[in-house]
C-alpha cells in the first residue's frame, strides 16, 4: 500500500511554522535596515523590499497551502469531491512556493555578482568572475525548475512512492549547483575582502576585516548544510513530505543571510575597512591611522611604499558637515575630485 501526503500533515505544519518563524527575522531585519540605512541608494532599497516581498508572497501561499490541505483533510470522508478539489489547489500552492523559493535564491545571489562586477580592480577579473557566477545560477535555476517540474507532477497522484526515482536524477545535480554557486561566491567575496586590508598594523583593521570573512564563511556553511539536510532528507524519506518542509525554509535562509549582509555594515565603519560588500561609501582609500583620502591621492614615503591602498566602493556617503567646520589637511591636495572635507578629517 502506498504512502500518501494525507499521512505527512505533521511535517508541513512543523517546515510552515520554521519557515514562519524565519520570514519574522527577516521582516524585522528588513525594518532595522531601513531605519539603519535611511541614506542608501534607492537601487539597494529596491533590492531589500523585492526579497522581502517575495518572501511575504512565499508565506502567504504556503498558508494558504495548508489551509485548504487541511480542510481537504477534515471533510474527506462527509465529501470527498470538496476534498479533491481543495487539496489540488493547496498543492498548486506548494508548486508557487517552489518556484519562488527559486526566484528569491537567484536575486539574492544576482545582488552579489553586480557587487563582484562593481568591487574587481582588473578588467579580467571584472568579466571572468561575474561570468562564471552568472552561469552557476542560471544552471542552479535551470536544475531547480526542473526538478521542481518532475516533483510536481507526482502531484497528480496521491502516492509519495513515485519520488524515490527523483533522488538522484533531479535533486541531487540540483543541491550539487547550489552547493557549488554558494561556495564559489563565498570564497570570491572572501578573497576579495582580504585582499582589500589596508598596508598597516592597525590591529582595528585586521579584527573588522576578520570578522567579515567569518560572516561569509558562516553564510555559506548555513546555506551548504540546509541544502545538504534536504538532498539527504530526499534521498532516505522520499516516501515522507519533509523534503517539501525543508523547502519551505530555504528561501527564508536566501533573505536572512542577504538582508543580514547589508545590516552587518554597522560592524564596519567606512572609515576604517572595507569587506567588499558590507561598505556604502564613494571611492576612497583607507590610512593606518584611521583618515580617508580620494582614490586619486596616492602619497609615496621615503621607503617607495604606498600608504594606503585604493577602494573602489559603489556606493555614495551622505555628509552633514559641508563646511568650515570640516578638519581639511593642509598640504594634500585632491586632484581632480570633489569630496566632502569630513571624509579627509583625521579621526583622534
Amino acid at each position: 500500500m502506498g504512502r500518501h501526503y494525507d499521512d505527512n500533515l505533521g511535517a508541513l505544519l512543523i517546515g510552515q511554522m520554521i519557515s514562519t518563524f524565519l520570514y519574522g527575522i527577516s521582516t524585522l531585519q528588513t525594518y532595522v535596515y531601513l531605519m539603519t540605512f535611511p541614506r542608501d541608494r534607492p537601487e539597494l532599497k529596491l533590492w531589500v523590499m523585492l526579497v522581502w516581498g517575495l518572501d511575504s508572497v512565499n508565506v502567504i501561499l504556503v498558508c494558504h497551502g495548508l489551509y485548504y490541505w487541511g480542510w481537504g483533510m477534515v471533510v474527506q470522508k462527509t465529501d470527498p469531491a470538496t476534498a479533491t478539489a481543495h487539496e489540488t489547489l493547496a498543492k498548486q500552492s506548494f508548486y508557487v512556493s517552489a518556484v519562488l523559493n527559486l526566484v528569491v535564491a537567484s536575486v539574492v545571489q544576482s545582488f552579489f555578482i553586480i557587487r563582484i562586477y562593481k568591487l574587481c580592480q582588473t578588467r579580467l577579473a571584472r568579466y571572468t568572475l561575474p561570468s562564471i557566477m552568472s552561469v552557476l545560477v542560471l544552471a542552479h535555476l535551470s536544475l531547480g525548475a526542473e526538478a521542481v517540474v518532475k516533483v510536481i507532477s507526482t502531484f497528480k497522484s496521491t502516492s509519495l512512492d513515485s519520488l524515490s526515482s527523483l533522488a538522484y536524477s533531479a535533486a541531487l545535480p540540483y543541491t550539487l549547483l547550489a552547493l557549488l554557486s554558494d561556495v564559489f561566491l563565498a570564497g570570491t567575496l572572501t578573497l576579495m575582502s582580504r585582499g582589500r586590508v589596508p598596508l598597516s598594523e592597525n590591529p582595528r583593521v585586521h579584527s573588522l576585516v576578520h570578522q567579515a570573512v567569518t560572516f561569509l564563511v558562516h553564510r555559506c556553511i548555513l546555506l551548504s548544510v540546509a541544502a545538504l539536510v534536504r538532498l539527504v532528507v530526499f534521498t532516505v524519506l522520499p516516501w515522507t513530505a519533509w523534503f517539501i518542509a525543508t523547502d519551505f525554509i530555504m528561501g527564508k535562509l536566501y533573505a536572512n543571510s542577504f538582508v543580514a549582509c547589508l545590516n552587518a555594515r554597522t560592524m564596519f565603519p567606512s572609515s576604517q575597512c572595507d569587506s567588499a560588500m558590507f561598505t556604502s561609501a564613494p571611492d576612497i582609500s583607507v590610512r593606518s591611522n584611521g583618515s580617508v583620502l580620494p582614490a586619486s591621492y596616492s602619497p609615496t614615503p621615503r621607503t617607495g611604499r604606498p600608504v594606503s591602498r585604493a577602494i573602489s566602493l559603489p556606493e555614495m556617503v551622505f555628509c552633514k558637515h559641508m563646511g568650515a567646520k570640516a578638519l581639511i589637511p593642509a598640504p594634500n591636495s585632491i586632484a581632480h575630485r570633489e569630496i566632502c572635507p569630513c571624509l579627509l578629517a583625521t579621526r583622534p
